[in-house]
């Protein structure tokens, strides 16, 4: 019982290390996606950008920096 107690904080439900539970799914395709994914695997889609400022990685959907306060929304309408 002391064992499983301990190593359900190390792994999930199963057995997993956390690092490898779906996090979400992709907002174009609807693909499973875990939270360290830059890109969907499966449709190529881009989760995660540099932040132009501070370089950062931040989400794609993310209007603002949260690190510096850049706005990403300005460099979403340059590059369309």
């Amino acid at each position: 019982l002391l064992y499983r107690l301990l190593r359900s904080h190390q792994t999930g439900a199963n057995n997993r290390p956390y690092g490898h539970f779906r996090n979400g799914n992709c907002p174009q395709c609807k693909a499973p996606v875990e939270s360290a994914f830059l890109r969907c695997p499966e449709c190529g889609y881009r989760l995660k950008r540099n932040c132009p400022e501070c370089g950062k990685i931040v989400q794609t959907r993310w209007q603002i920096c949260p690190y510096c306060e850049a706005d990403l929304k300005a460099e979403i309408k340059l590059k369309t």
